[in-house]
């Protein structure tokens, strides 16, 4: 299910990732990013998920804003719908940065993402921030931590872990998002292309990030989920099963499991103009060892302007 992409001219495994330091070291805390938390919800259906969703939001910001210089607020909107599986997340507006010195295309970055590199809001007091939720998966497969700062309590092997899709979903908010075909690559709009397109090519079976920051870390261009190609990592045959275990993957999320920013993710971030505040390095994922922990089953596919996807189980891959 795709959504009609918003552009806006403006100036401007958990013990296997902890095992193999796969997990980005947050910097010292800072001053930081306020998300306000707003619902799109008549009459108040969905009223008994407010707190939840709150502390989920802002704690998932925090965990990403935190890797960044600069202060500031955002402000989130959110919304339910039964038209889609699971959950959905996405910049509201986009902010022009260039033009592409590949193809000549106007380049866009997404707009949590210009807010954060420039302080300044591209769309002024509206929204900045959509996620959007099915009422069942909520209900029925979401865990929410009882204290999602510091995510101590055991997740339950039946449920998936609500923090990790809130921080994935703010994932395609930040940079993980465009308007590239999820199946040949090719451009779903006239003449633009976001900051994440410009770094993703398809070699005509496969698609890949090419990005200095990321080359460096992954060893070579890094493997992007084929059908749902704003995300990381394969089933086999396809190149890179050992991205599986990604917070930014597009294969799937397993229950029991907490998934975290990674490394390989802020390199990303990092190459699509957004950089992240200097920390201790961390090891890239070894392949050959990732792989080891075994390709099982996220379905989807996402737009700037319509994320669709996210969080699925082992059970819904």
């Amino acid at each position: 299910m795709r959504s009609v992409p918003t552009i806006r001219w403006c100036p401007t495994i958990a013990p296997v990732l902890a095992a193999l330091a796969l997990t980005a070291a947050p910097p010292q805390a800072h001053a930081g990013f306020v998300f306000n938390v707003s619902y799109d919800d008549p009459g108040g259906a969905f009223s008994s998920f407010y707190g939840d969703i709150t502390s989920h939001v802002q704690a998932a910001g925090a965990d990403w804003t935190n890797h960044f210089a600069g202060s500031g607020s955002l402000e989130v909107v959110v919304r339910f719908s039964t038209g889609i599986p699971r959950a959905t997340g996405r910049s509201l507006t986009s902010s022009f940065v260039g033009f592409s010195p590949t193809n000549g295309r106007a380049m866009f970055e997404q707009g949590m993402a210009a807010e954060i590199r420039t302080g300044i809001d591209p769309n002024g007091a509206s929204p900045d921030i959509e996620l959007v939720f099915n009422p069942g998966y909520l209900a029925n497969e979401l865990w929410f931590d009882p204290d999602p700062v510091h995510r101590t309590a055991t997740v339950p092997t039946t449920r998936t872990d609500a923090m990790s899709v809130f921080i994935h979903e703010l994932g395609h908010a930040i940079a993980f998002n465009g308007w590239r075909s999820s199946f040949d690559g090719s451009f779903t709009i006239p003449d633009g292309e976001s900051t994440f397109d410009e770094r993703e090519f398809f070699d005509g079976a496969n698609f890949f990030f090419n990005g200095p920051h990321a080359n460096a870390l992954y060893g070579g261009p890094v493997p992007v989920t084929y059908g749902n190609n704003f995300h990381l990592g394969n089933n086999p045959p396809r190149p890179g099963p050992d991205l599986i275990p990604d917070l930014m993957n597009g294969v799937v999320f397993f229950r029991g499991t907490r998934y975290d920013i990674s490394n390989l993710d802020l390199a990303i971030v990092g190459d699509t103009g957004l950089q992240p505040l200097p920390a201790n390095p961390v090891p890239a994922p070894p392949a050959l060892v990732l792989a080891a922990v075994g390709v099982l089953g996220l379905a989807g596919y996402g737009r700037l302007g319509g994320r669709r996807e996210a969080g699925s189980s082992a059970a819904a891959a």
